[in-house]
């Protein structure tokens, strides 16, 4: 939500998502900044109908972000110019932005931001009583070090808080899936925490129809028995398939679950899970498409690896689409994910047959944007997949940031 206000000479700009507003303010007439010692921004809560000061003295600053807001609730800034001195200011002329925070659980996109890491000062105050001391092994040294352990906080609170429903939206979004009309269709690289591999499980015991695939990335090693390395009648090395610790960590937590009806234990361990192995470097994708009697109906997607630290540590979001086109267009993607391909040898001529042709050779021709054309003016979502045979999409990115004359607004790990 996007709103603006001004005086004429002092004006505001607010941009709210779905716990934070960023407060932008401008001064047009260069005169009045002679004397100006900073501002105040108070919000009104229309609910409680408090006003709460952002700050107790003169906020230096442009722009200033509110990071204490609710989903789905309206709000009213009001900045003041204050003009003096920090020990002797008075109050000016202000400006005030009516403004309603983004509901995740209404409309086309739901977003949804943890705390994670990024919140780590105000982790550690919060939960101050809970720090203990435990001895450690870094690099063969042993030392005592001080953590606030999540699970040692009563009732959950300290998960509650970190994952600011991105947990309990991602399960929400699984378990819609219940019964016979249902089906999943999921591609993941990490998947080890527990609560969303048995809300799968739970989703097949209900009859549903649900198929993951999963980074299952192998690498051949030598062959020890008996501290000697096996070699063949001719003297070569026996190697055999190993999976990478990603992948040995998957098939270790999906063995934990369990399963109340056993006549779905051969669906679970042998039907669900499709192994992503022809990758030249891992399988990366976190994605969930919801389909409702045939039809891909939602999305799920983001940055979120399925485990505890993806949830709960790093900082991450979680995104729900409710349009049935991109639903399909990643349906599209996953069924050629699901037959395990490999990416195209470099220059190597395009098979007219779809099933034929190399991972990123398939994206490309599926794809529907034009990057030659520029930027795309339609207020639309688009969605682009990768591996890709080259880089003209970040050229395409890049050329995008370097005709930006306001701001750019983009997540990004690396």
């Amino acid at each position: 939500m996007r709103e603006r206000s001004t005086d004429g000479n002092l004006s505001l700009h607010c941009i709210s998502g779905t716990h934070v507003t960023l407060v932008a303010i401008n001064i047009q007439d260069e005169s009045s900044l002679s004397d100006l010692i900073g501002f105040s921004i108070d919000r009104l809560d229309h609910a409680s109908q408090q006003v709460f000061p952002l700050s107790s003295r003169p906020i230096q600053k442009f722009l200033w972000g509110d990071y204490t807001c609710q989903p789905a609730q309206l709000y009213t800034y009001t900045v003041r110019m204050l003009h003096g001195t920090l020990s002797n200011f008075t109050p000016g002329n202000d400006v005030s932005v009516e403004i309603m925070m983004e509901d995740p659980r209404e409309g086309k996109h739901g977003i949804y931001f943890n705390r994670g890491v990024a919140a780590s000062q105000k982790y550690s105050e919060r939960f101050s009583q809970y720090r203990q001391h435990y001895l450690v092994d870094k690099f063969g040294r042993e030392s005592w070090r001080e953590f606030i352990k999540p699970d040692n906080v009563p009732n959950d609170e300290a998960f509650v808080w970190l994952s600011r429903g991105l947990e309990e939206a991602l399960l929400k979004f699984i378990r819609q899936a219940k019964g016979p009309r249902y089906k999943i269709r999921a591609s993941l690289y990490e998947l080890t925490y527990a609560p969303v591999l048995q809300a799968f499980a739970d989703c097949v015991e209900s009859g549903a129809d649900v198929k993951i695939v999963h980074h299952y990335k192998e690498t051949a090693k030598a062959v020890v028995k008996r501290d000697k390395i096996v070699t063949d009648e001719d003297g070569k090395i026996v190697k055999e398939m190993v999976p990478d610790s990603t992948a040995k960590a998957a098939t270790a937590a999906i063995r934990r679950i369990g399963i109340k009806d056993a006549k779905y234990t051969n669906a679970w361990q042998n039907h669900v899970f499709i192994k992503r192995k022809n990758t030249a470097a891992i399988s990366h994708n976190k994605f969930i498409i919801l389909l409702e009697d045939e039809k891909p109906v939602q999305l799920w997607t983001g940055s979120t690896n399925f485990t505890a630290g993806g949830i709960f540590g790093q900082s991450n979001v979680g995104h729900i689409v409710s349009d049935e086109s991109i639903a399909a267009t990643y349906l599209t993607y996953w069924e050629k994910l699901c037959t395990d391909p490999k990416k195209a040898r470099k220059n190597s001529q395009i098979p007219s047959d779809p099933t034929q042709m190399g991972i990123d050779q398939f994206i490309e021709e599926q794809e529907i944007i034009n990057f030659d054309d520029g930027p795309i003016h339609d207020a639309s979502t688009n969605v682009i997949f990768s591996p890709r045979s080259t880089t003209d999409v970040l050229q395409w990115y890049a050329d995008r940031i370097g005709e930006a004359r306001s701001s750019i607004h983009f997540t990004a790990a690396f």
